[in-house]
């Protein structure tokens, strides 16, 4: 008789239950796997969380350091504390008629804030300017110097000053003469450069120490407007100049100090710059002179025979320079006479025939050449030798 295999029912038991035990233990394996996994993922979520936000912290607080658009003006006491040059210039445009070459003037005297100078713009018109235009400037008035700050103003007067509208700087000048450094006064077409202000500022600091106080404000560094013809050349205009014998433009004044010898030139003829500058104690002492007023809208200008009326003209520099006005002597230095050439943008008496003119290039060739300068450019050459 054949005997069955059979297990006792306890050993069925313990057999099951290891099977059991087997199978919780990968279930709990599993469990504590994606658990594991689980907190590895949060810890990683964690860390780059701290990341880009103190990455953000950093970056939010260098922008805030930064000023906005909107950001307030420095304040009058915060300018005054520094040492930014306070500009306050004037510009007369009559009309609208030269008004891309004021546009490029205006982008010039807000740069000179972005240089960290404080600028005050006063224009001075007859005509209310479009919107679309006044939009456009506005845009451009914001200056990222965090000391320094670009205003502007526009004043309108009659039609009827006709040229009398150059005089009206000259009662913004007197009544603001102690609250800025340097006074710049132009008509719309000239376009005025940070290299000009510069090098104004540190020739009349030289000329003072050369001649003292009041002695310098006797002078005047001066500018000398040029053109440019269909030939990209730099032309000046409106005064005689001597090219045959130039020694008669030089400024010569042994009493004073020889420094002055021939490291000066001066226009000849008509003195017209279109343009002046003053610094405050330039100004007051011009104001002070009986002759000249300058700081008087009301004096009588002569007239010139064969010449229509000059008021534009005499409103600024020539009677500055005028032997029946103000008497100051017109200088511009030999040394660096680039910076004092001013570009006259209409580019419209260059054509004229017969309008005495000379080359910047040729009148350059005649002063004397300035000591020191030869060897400044530090030559590379890297051709390859044959």
């Amino acid at each position: 008789m054949r005997k069955h295999n059979r297990q006792h029912p306890r050993q069925l038991w313990c057999l099951e239950t290891v099977a059991d035990i087997s199978r919780r233990q990968s279930v709990l394996f599993f469990v504590m796997l994606i658990m594991l996994a689980c907190i590895t993922c949060g810890i990683t979520i964690f860390l780059l969380h701290n990341a880009v936000y103190s990455y953000s912290s950093e970056f939010t607080a260098e922008v805030s350091r930064m000023p906005p658009l909107s950001s307030k003006s420095p304040s009058q006491e915060e300018i005054n504390n520094t040492n930014t040059l306070r500009l306050l210039i004037a510009v007369t445009a009559y009309d609208l008629n030269q008004f891309p070459h004021f546009n490029r003037m205006y982008d010039s005297f807000r740069d000179m804030c972005e240089s960290g100078y404080t600028v005050d713009l006063y224009i001075y018109t007859t005509v209310d300017w479009p919107r679309d235009i006044l939009d456009s400037l506005e845009s451009r008035i914001h200056c990222r110097h965090p000391l320094a700050q670009f205003s502007v103003s526009m004043v309108l007067k009659d039609p009827d000053v006709k040229l009398n509208l150059a005089r009206y700087h000259k009662t913004l000048f007197h009544d603001n003469v102690d609250n800025y450094d340097l006074f710049i006064y132009s008509e719309d077409d000239h376009l005025i450069l940070l290299k000009h202000i510069t090098a104004y500022m540190e020739e009349t600091r030289r000329l003072k120490e050369i001649l003292g106080t009041p002695g310098y404000t006797d002078y005047s560094i001066g500018f000398i407007r040029y053109e440019i013809n269909q030939n990209n050349t730099h032309t000046t205009f409106e005064w005689y100049w001597n090219l045959q014998d130039f020694n008669v433009h030089l400024v010569h004044n042994d009493d004073v100090d020889k420094k002055m010898n021939a490291t000066y030139f001066t226009a000849g003829g008509f003195r017209h710059q279109g343009m002046y500058m003053a610094t405050s104690e330039q100004f007051k002492a011009w104001s002070e002179r009986p002759n000249c007023r300058f700081n008087d809208t009301t004096v009588v200008y002569p007239n010139l025979t064969g010449f229509p009326d000059l008021t534009r003209e005499m409103a600024n520099s020539v009677w500055l320079y005028s032997s029946v006005g103000c008497q100051v002597v017109q200088l511009v230095p030999t040394r660096n006479y680039h910076d004092f050439f001013i570009h006259h943008l209409p580019d419209k008496y260059v054509y004229v025939p017969g309008w005495p003119y000379g080359s910047v290039t040729e009148i350059g060739s005649l002063l004397p050449k300035p000591t020191g300068t030869t060897g400044l450019i530090k030559m590379i050459d890297e051709r390859v030798s044959s």
